[in-house]
């Protein structure tokens, strides 16, 4: 049997970069945002940037890379 997080990567094996949006701050991260080199990160205090993970050519990103990043 599958785990929640495992039934999700295979239904949904990228999402929309809006959609990741929801699913950080669904897991209390809200100040990720658009960075400069086609990626998505956020910020944990004013001096650093943490990289999370880069778009596609489609503007999507991979699920299974967003939710190791989260820990799952």
């Amino acid at each position: 049997m599958l785990s929640d997080s495992e039934q999700f990567i295979l239904d949904y094996p990228t999402i929309s970069a809006g959609e990741a949006f929801e699913v950080l701050r669904n897991h209390s991260i809200f100040d990720a945002d658009y960075g400069d080199r086609g990626d998505i990160g956020c910020s944990f205090d004013p001096e650093g940037y943490e990289h999370i993970m880069y778009l596609n050519d489609e503007g999507e990103i991979n699920t299974e890379e967003l939710l190791a990043w989260l820990g799952y």
